[in-house]
């Protein structure tokens, strides 16, 4: 495992929240469901929940950003490009929270009963289950009730992010800060911070029949949806899927690894008194090297140089399996060779444009780097290395 700094930018979206939603998938409480479905869904959400926290993050650094711009500015911010941003950033954000309603929905359905198909069509669809009555008898559930709870709530996440999405899109081009009383600030064609009136957005209005008397604010809209959503994950995990809140590690979030690397496994030539480990300079030399090219549970693999592991260049690989008990006592060294030619088929004489020698003795089974100076990538015969969607890995 590999920690590197996220590009500039980009903030880091993993949060209690979305690992608590994946913890679902071992929820006793959806332990009826076929373990495929209810990885795939669970895992879903998770990476939903993800999503709108990363707009939402990119929102408010962007909000930061038009306050510290305004600050130095000589005048009124009549226009600024970064409003474009700020805006493309909320469209993001609340579908991914519409995007998440939908998902919860899905699966509350399937918690109860409903099959598959049915649980993607009415009564189950999320408008009608949120906001009209009476309530079908088989959506009469727990966590139906607490979505019901939150109608004003859905009808403001739902109202904005049909906008963006579906009947278009309008803001002003400059920005001032909240507690500004200036008649500017409170023109929506001069004020890219204001969003029109909540009422307006019905019926697949557009743009030109908005109105703007409500004076609603970016900053009011974005966080009452996350809060909304935030809290009502929370409910539905603790309260109704037995999914507690995951305890925090012991060790600080900023020293977390962020990247699981897999080294690769080599494939392994034994003789009478070694094992080889062939590498190849060019993809044409290691298609031609036998027995490895008549092997189809083997694939050539092209690695590149590293410096994560030794602080310089190498190529580095795993012998996880071939621990040193297990080595036959004839064998006394590994030799990882470049472009072999062996002049036998036993190994006996081996032409090698380089070799490394490692003894027995001081294998690791977690990994090995060799430097091979002077090239930028060799190939190496492997055995593949696949995760399928059944391990539930994020």
């Amino acid at each position: 495992m590999v920690r590197t700094e996220r590009p500039v930018g980009t903030p880091d979206d993993e949060t209690d929240r979305s690992r608590q939603v994946w913890a679902l998938k071992n929820s006793p409480v959806l332990s009826h469901l076929d373990p495929e479905e209810r990885v795939a869904i669970t895992g879903s959400i998770s990476h939903t929940v993800q999503r709108a926290e990363y707009h939402y993050l990119r929102l408010r650094d962007i909000r930061d950003d038009l306050d510290q711009r305004r600050a130095n500015l000589p005048g009124e911010a009549r226009f600024d490009s970064l409003v474009v941003a700020l805006h493309s950033e909320l469209q993001g954000f609340c579908g991914a929270a519409r995007t998440c309603v939908d998902e919860l929905v899905y699966l509350i359905a399937r918690r109860h009963g409903a099959a598959q198909t049915e649980a993607r069509k009415r009564p189950w669809e999320p408008y009608d289950l949120v906001t009209k009555s009476p309530l079908p008898p088989e959506c009469a559930v727990p966590e139906v009730a607490k979505l019901r709870v939150r109608k004003l709530w859905f009808e403001t996440l739902n109202a904005y992010r049909n906008s963006f999405f579906h009947n278009g899109w309008r803001y002003g081009a400059g920005h001032y800060s909240k507690d500004d009383t200036s008649r500017a600030a409170q023109t929506p064609a001069m004020n890219g911070l204001l969003l029109p009136d909540r009422a307006s957005l019905t019926t697949r209005s557009k743009p030109f029949e908005w109105s703007w008397s409500d004076r609603t604010h970016i900053d009011d809209v974005s966080r009452e949806v996350r809060t909304g959503l935030d809290d009502l994950l929370r409910e539905l995990c603790e309260a109704d899927w037995a999914t507690p809140t995951l305890a925090q590690g012991k060790a600080p979030r900023e020293e977390h690894p962020n990247i699981v690397v897999l080294l690769p496994k080599p494939a392994v030539l034994t003789t009478n008194h070694a094992w080889f480990i062939p590498l190849f300079s060019t993809r044409e030399l290691g298609e031609r090297c036998e027995p490895f090219c008549k092997n189809e549970a083997l694939e050539l693999a092209k690695l590149a140089p590293s410096s994560l592991l030794t602080g310089e260049p190498t190529f580095a690989f795993h012998l996880n399996g071939f621990e040193k008990e297990k080595v036959p006592r004839n064998i006394t060294e590994i030799r990882c060779v470049l472009d072999p030619v062996p002049a036998d088929p036993a190994w006996r004489v081996v032409g090698v444009t380089d070799c490394a020698l490692l003894p027995i003795a001081s294998v690791s089974p977690f990994w090995m780097a060799f430097p091979f100076a002077g090239y930028a990538h060799l190939f190496m015969w492997q055995e593949a290395m696949l995760i399928d969607w059944s391990t539930g890995l994020r």
